[in-house]
């Protein structure tokens, strides 16, 4: 119900013009390796990708203090982010647009290397 409420709200978001064509969109996702990550806000993101429902070249940066890659993360969510037949392709570019980051809650040097991460994931 609360997805097919978000689905329809987002459908009706226009862009305006007045936005650069090559602006860029993160979304940090904080405790990526915890509970709450791998069975709800991943499969969430991963819908709203799949669904078309995130700008175009959205990339995703998970931050936690444990030490991981992102192949590890998305073995931690093979049970709960799922491609449905057909979607395999899609679902690995989900994944291709995901980084992740480990560092405290902390320490400011954590969080300015995470800064630093997608700065240069932005520039290519």
């Amino acid at each position: 119900e609360g997805l097919k409420l978000l689905r329809e709200s987002l459908k009706k978001v226009q862009i305006s013009s007045s936005t650069a064509k090559d602006a860029s969109h993160v979304f940090v996702v904080f405790g990526a390796s915890g509970d709450l990550a791998r069975k709800k806000i991943y499969p969430t993101l991963w819908a709203l990708y799949r669904d078309s429902l995130m700008p175009k070249g959205t990339q995703i940066f998970g931050y936690a203090r444990s030490k991981m890659t992102v192949s590890q993360l998305r073995e931690k969510c093979v049970g709960t982010v799922k491609a449905k037949e057909g979607e395999e392709e899609l679902l690995e570019q989900f994944w291709a647009a995901n980084h992740y980051v480990a560092g405290s809650y902390d320490n400011q040097g954590d969080f300015q290397r995470l800064n630093q991460e997608m700065v240069a994931v932005e520039k290519g």
